[in-house]
């Protein structure tokens, strides 16, 4: 059985900063401050306050030095994620690539504090302005999938599970035809809610390294219900995207949970999002065994297709990949 563990934070931090990438840093009046780690023993010291403004030649040394991360401090960030995504709707020279990692490292702090939240609310409105925004960058523009493989992270933080999980979603969504954007911006949103649920779970049996015993498999199968518990009756979440938080573990030959649902009886989004989901889990990184290659995920996929995740989508995304990876 493969687990998704929440990592502590899934953004760098020391003394209440925040790790941001150069590359969406524009020369300009920034409104933010910006520290600099100028070696790894050393903790981060200003480099801009938020009056001063940050020059095209600062970036150009920035480059020269190898420097290709920041910190602001946690407080800022809204400024930081505002002022980043204003530049991405007017940088033309961006390649779509490009937008995506920025897109992935401006939203990781909104998501920690989201889904650590009391309530469920910061995460369903972090959800709804990510989804339109990732589905957005990954089926509004040319994309090439495999320098988006190649910028992805394969770890087994939620965030990052979340995130790779929607992207697979929408890649494999719009190649099984599906083109209206209103449409993909709810698959994004059902992919990146799918394991909502785990909120509720214990964090030492997410995290647990190594195989769970059965009271602990039992405690992990409730996270579908729990999630859709907690969503159903919301009314700014599509019925569509709550059946992918609650039936992207059903399998259709009824050995899935948590009602066991059986072929067409599972919803058609919450079967891209199964294969999405494993295909991430086989390739990412645990404390119990390392990742599998990409061709050995689409192998393993490949053989328990038609009888445990629909045949006619793992095709897909095995053709997918299959253009995208090195022969």
């Amino acid at each position: 059985m493969v687990t998704d563990s929440p990592s502590a934070s899934s953004t760098t931090s020391s003394g209440g900063l925040v790790s941001v990438p150069v590359i969406g840093l524009r020369a300009s009046q920034l409104g933010f401050a910006l520290y600099i780690r100028r070696n790894q023993n050393e903790a981060p010291q200003l480099y801009r306050s938020a009056e001063y403004p940050l020059r095209k030649a600062d970036l150009e040394k920035l480059a020269a030095r190898g420097i290709t991360t920041l910190y602001i401090r946690g407080s800022e960030h809204t400024a930081y994620r505002n002022y980043v995504l204003n530049g991405l709707a007017r940088d033309d020279e961006l390649t779509p690539a490009e937008r995506y990692k920025i897109l992935r490292e401006i939203y990781r702090v909104a998501f920690d504090e989201a889904f650590r939240a009391d309530t469920l609310d910061p995460m369903i409105e972090f959800t709804k302005e990510f989804g339109g925004a990732l589905a957005d960058a990954v089926c509004g523009n040319e994309i090439v999938l495999g320098d988006l493989f190649t910028l992805m992270e394969h770890d087994a933080g939620t965030y990052t599970h979340s995130i790779n999980v929607a992207t697979y979603s929408l890649i494999l969504a719009k190649a099984l035809g599906i083109g209206d954007m209103s449409q993909l911006q709810a698959i994004a949103t059902g992919a990146v809610l799918h394991d909502i649920g785990k909120r509720a779970i214990q964090l030492s049996i997410l995290a647990h390294a190594g195989p769970l015993n059965a009271q602990q498999q039992e405690e992990i199968h409730r996270h579908p219900t729990i999630g859709f518990r907690d969503i159903a009756m919301r009314t700014d979440i599509s019925f569509d995207s709550k059946m992918m938080v609650y039936q992207h573990h059903e399998r259709i030959d009824g050995s899935g949970y948590p009602v066991r649902l059986i072929g067409e009886e599972i919803h058609v989004w919450a079967k891209i999002c199964a294969v999405a989901d494993v295909f991430h889990a086989l390739t990412s990184h645990r404390p119990y065994r390392a990742a599998l290659s990409a061709r050995k995920a689409l192998q393993f996929l490949d053989e328990q297709a038609d009888t445990t995740w629909d045949g006619s989508m793992v095709r897909c995304w095995i053709a997918i990949m299959n253009d995208t990876l090195d022969p």
